[in-house]
């Protein structure tokens, strides 16, 4: 059994979770393992989104970003912390490497031009 309000397990005769002090609802919602694993892997994609932001044309930031949402439907503790961490780390990895990405044109279209002209 979980506690509703914090996620972690408690034993069915506890009247109040031992993590969080509120008192334990009998029959309350589990969490949602499926959601958990959205959350992990918003972790990993916002990792290598940090670590291939200089790519142009490889935005995994916005995969990141969209598992970090599904992610936080989860109530474990553990998988919003890697939700968060995940999200951020993907806004990161998405703006930096929009941003490569559009200097990458931009240069390209630069160097056509001063070459014909």
């Amino acid at each position: 059994m979980y506690c509703v309000h914090c996620g972690n397990d408690v034993n069915e005769n506890d009247k109040f979770c031992y993590y969080c002090g509120k008192k334990v609802i009998k029959n309350g919602r589990q969490p949602r393992r499926c959601w958990t694993a959205f959350a992990k892997v918003s972790y990993i994609i916002g990792i290598v989104s940090l670590c291939t932001w200089f790519i142009p044309f490889f935005n995994l930031g916005l995969y990141g970003i969209l598992f970090s949402i599904l992610g936080a439907s989860s109530i474990e503790p553990r998988a919003l912390f890697h939700c968060n961490k995940g999200r951020i780390m993907s806004i990161i990895g998405a703006a930096l490497s929009s941003f490569f990405t559009t200097l990458t044109i931009v240069s390209v279209i630069v160097l056509i031009i001063v070459k014909y002209i």
